[in-house]
């Protein structure tokens, strides 16, 4: 947290997330422990988008991590059309080990669209990104049963 906090990232104590700028968007962040270890940081868009946007934005992402030397696509959506519904549309990377550089199937990223929950049934849907990167080493693993 406190790296984050030098990056400009403050606490909001009422959501108990962490809020600021990454890769240029404004988001929450919401990090998760087990035994004072990072099991999994959330990353959470901020501001909601229209349908088109949602599409651009996730097609985006997707194209950075998969020219990124330090992730493999595994599966979900390489890229969405703009004759798809965006929503539950998702993508799965791996992000590669440093010794081998093959993908570790416990670290890995799942890209998600979620729609915003409209009050107005007649208004236009708004959709936004949550970004899981995930460190299985750190989750429980059935030891203490």
């Amino acid at each position: 947290i406190e790296k984050l906090e030098k990056k400009g990232f403050t606490y909001n104590s009422q959501k108990d997330q962490l809020i600021g700028w990454f890769n240029d968007e404004k988001v929450f962040v919401k990090i998760i422990t087990k035994n004072n270890k990072i099991v999994e940081i959330t990353v959470t868009d901020f501001n909601d988008r229209s349908r088109f946007e949602i599409i651009k934005r996730f097609n985006t992402l997707v194209n950075q991590f998969s020219t990124n030397k330090n992730y493999s696509f595994s599966f979900g959506n390489q890229r969405i059309t703009n004759n798809n519904e965006p929503m539950g549309k998702s993508a799965v990377f791996f992000q590669k080990g440093k010794k081998y550089n093959l993908p570790d199937g416990n670290k890995r990223v799942l890209i998600e669209i979620r729609k915003l929950n409209n009050i107005n049934p007649f208004a236009n849907p708004l959709y936004y990104i949550v970004m899981h990167y995930e460190n299985n080493y750190n989750k429980s693993n059935g030891s203490d049963l």
